[in-house]
């Protein structure tokens, strides 16, 4: 089910450097991002995959479509990662 998020995660943090080896500057934009999955487990491993990159933002979690509505509401994200399966 997840095989597909799985493969984009891991191909963009396979060989890439730390968040430390990146030179951060205050103009940079950051892209802000909505994780939408109604599995608090792999929310929390998306999450922790992307915080390891500086120019990408979470800004916020729901755990269901008519949550993340509210949730992007409020928190006006670029992108919303949102399970294709969710119920």
């Amino acid at each position: 089910m997840y095989v597909h998020h799985v493969r984009i995660l891991t191909s963009r943090l396979a060989g890439t450097r730390s968040a430390s080896a990146y030179a951060w500057s205050d103009t940079v934009t950051r892209t802000r991002i909505l994780i939408v999955d109604d599995h608090p487990l792999f929310r929390a491993g998306v999450r922790t995959g992307l915080e390891a990159f500086p120019d990408l933002l979470v800004i916020g979690e729901a755990t269901s479509a008519a949550n993340s509505l509210d949730v992007a509401d409020n928190a006006l994200p670029d992108i919303v990662l949102i399970d294709a399966q969710l119920r």
